[in-house]
């Protein structure tokens, strides 16, 4: 399994689109740093930190565009088929699999927001308020963010095992976050849906009375158990070309 783990980071870290994609998200944070700047907003570094740690379901578009190229690809070329066949088991080609994947998603969320923070913090300071922004509250907000993208990559995981295809998994993956931002929008009152990811999500994104850390984290946990454990299920059953 530690054979196919480097394997896997070399196939990550060797990869032209990955490093597209890495440039993608450095761009983000810049073209979001200049256009606060051009508009005279005193915004500041801690404050850019937490708004885009914030930016989870933002950032899951990066998220399906890196499954399609990492993972769908891998159908495509029959990569998966070969480790099969080379005396791996199918659980220990899913687990190195997502390990490299959910490293590649923190990557490439977290690159616009160090950038966007870095450039904030020059041109505002890090923090317009005494005392704000300690160690605890960004290791705080880390944490939540951390849980978020862990559990939208555990979704788009399963979307991927299920469609296989790259478009589709991109076409399926931001059709099912837009009906998610609707159901929250026009039917929040409907008792599920305030337990749903994306719900919670843009609850962290505020911050408002309705925030809760405790509900936030246990929503975020049994998302990622339940879809990661349901897309291990399917790809165990699948067969492999």
């Amino acid at each position: 399994m530690k054979n196919l783990i480097k394997a896997e980071c070399f196939k990550l870290f060797k990869s032209l689109d990955f490093k597209i994609l890495l440039f993608c998200s450095l761009g983000l944070g810049i073209i979001f740093s200049c256009i606060t700047i051009i508009s005279g907003s005193k915004v500041s570094g801690y404050d850019t930190f937490n708004s885009f740690l914030g930016m989870i379901l933002l950032h899951s578009f990066l998220g399906y565009v890196f499954s399609a190229i990492f993972i769908c690809n891998e159908y495509k070329n029959s990569t998966l088929a070969i480790n099969l066949l080379s005396g791996f088991s199918r659980k220990k080609i899913f687990a190195c699999k997502i390990i490299i994947y959910f490293l590649g998603i923190l990557l490439l969320c977290l690159i616009s927001t160090i950038s966007a923070t870095i450039i904030m913090s020059f041109v505002n300071g890090y923090s317009v308020e005494p005392g704000k922004g300690s160690y605890k509250d960004i290791l705080t907000q880390l944490l939540y963010a951390v849980s978020g993208y862990m559990a939208l990559g555990a979704v788009i995981i399963l979307i991927t095992v299920i469609t296989k295809k790259a478009v589709v998994t991109i076409a399926s993956g931001i059709s099912l976050t837009y009906i998610l931002l609707f159901l929250r929008t026009n039917f929040k009152d409907i008792f599920f849906v305030k337990y749903t990811y994306s719900y919670q999500i843009e609850l962290l994104r505020f911050q408002g009375g309705y925030f809760s850390g405790k509900m936030y984290m246990l929503v975020m946990f049994i998302t990622f158990v339940l879809t990661l454990t349901t897309a291990l299920f399917i790809f165990e059953k699948m067969e492999l070309k």
